[in-house]
């Protein structure tokens, strides 16, 4: 086992309040961590916790490895779609995956090799862990460039699936962010029905169910809000329910975005692209007066060259190894390579430097103990993070 140390002080900004030890559940107070090795694998890009304790890890070339955090079980396959993945050079390949509430299905998202479409599939768990192929195609997206293809994908209690779609890439695929009609750039809220006569219904109380907006524009009825670049992870506070976003920027922001779950969730809700990039106004085709309506990030940081691109991210939850950073949100940046933590204190957040490094973190995973893992693309390493003393 190979252990990283680092320090978590508090490290709030200076026109932030702190938070008080009861809106948490846990002081924040200087705490000491180790993220702890569990596991090598090629590419690991998403971590998904098991009722059997242990961890799937979906990788770029399209394999879900199921592995044990103990290491006293061998990893085995669980589902290998490379045939029907595309190159993993940029950002495509595998994208994201989650399990139903009662794991017997196991649903993923990635880019197509035929097309570079995304494609999100639904597969039946079969009680060996594996699962049965072939799937099920729920929907495909066509994709105008090989870039912001396509985010996580999120199974609520309920049944509902959530997915976070970019707005299709750099050039072409920038406008979609305001356009409701499209999936891209769009949140996506749909009840997937594997082996149904349809692959999913819509919800009936999704913003745009009827397929127009407020003010008469056309909308998908599976949109449930908008005018994102690239929201590559997103995570509900297990507590509250309230929905955070990790919106990657272009130019000269990264933004985080906080949906509270007695606001609504962002039902509706336009987040500002390509009117606005954080909450500066974009300079190639954006706004000086931008909608009042917009949703503002709740903590946004300028680009320099250690910074390019925020991955969120998650909401610690009574994780045995992490007692004191209870309900903080966990993000790094992919280029700079370190962690950070955001606190919420009642709408007020406090900024956490956890001066921790993991480079080319791709993402974070919830066990179903409550463990906290992380993921690196370049080091091709699973870490689990935990408090010492």
């Amino acid at each position: 086992m190979a252990a990283l140390t680092l320090l978590v002080p508090l490290a709030a900004c200076a026109d932030r309040d702190v938070a008080q030890a009861d809106d948490y559940g846990s002081p924040l107070v200087a705490v000491e961590v180790e993220a702890v090795e569990v596991a090598s694998l090629p590419q690991p890009t998403e971590l998904v916790g098991s009722k059997d304790g242990t961890l799937l890890v979906g990788q770029r070339t399209g394999v879900v490895t199921r592995i044990d955090p103990a290491g006293k079980v061998e990893p085995r396959v669980v589902v290998d779609v490379s045939d029907d993945v595309a190159e993993t050079e940029g950002e495509s390949g595998f994208l994201s995956m989650d399990l139903s509430a009662d794991e017997d299905e196991l649903y993923m998202a990635y880019t197509r090799a035929s097309d570079d479409a995304t494609r999100l599939m639904g597969f039946k768990m079969n009680a060996d862990g594996t699962t049965e192929t072939p799937g099920q195609e729920i929907l495909l997206v066509p994709q105008p460039e090989t870039s912001h293809n396509g985010g996580r994908v999120y199974l609520d209690d309920g049944g509902l699936l959530w997915w976070g779609l970019g707005d299709g890439g750099y050039g072409i695929g920038a406008k979609n962010g305001q356009d409701p009609a499209t999936f891209l750039g769009s949140m996506i809220r749909i009840r997937p029905t594997l082996g149904g006569d349809a692959p999913y219904e819509v919800p009936d109380d999704n913003p745009f169910v009827d397929g127009v907006t407020p003010d008469g524009s056309r909308a998908a009825p599976e949109v449930w809000m908008y005018g994102m670049r690239n929201p590559w992870r997103f995570d509900f506070d297990p507590e509250s329910g309230d929905l955070w976003v990790a919106d990657v920027g272009k130019e000269d922001s990264e933004e985080i975005n906080l949906l509270p779950a007695d606001e609504g969730l962002g039902k509706g809700k336009n987040l500002g692209w390509d009117l606005r990039e954080g909450t500066l106004p974009v300079a190639d085709g954006g706004s000086d007066d931008p909608p009042v309506d917009l949703v503002d990030p709740v903590f946004e940081y300028a680009h320099d060259e250690d910074r390019c691109a925020v991955i969120g991210g998650l909401s610690v939850h009574d994780a045995p190894s992490l007692p004191d950073l209870n309900r903080v949100f966990l993000w790094g940046d992919w280029c700079e390579g370190r962690l950070f933590g955001l606190a919420n204190n009642k709408g007020t957040v406090n900024e956490l430097d956890l001066e921790a490094s993991i480079p080319k973190i791709t993402s974070f995973g919830r066990g179903v103990d409550g463990e906290i893992y992380a993921a690196s693309e370049r080091k091709d390493l699973v870490w689990r993070l935990q408090q010492v003393g």
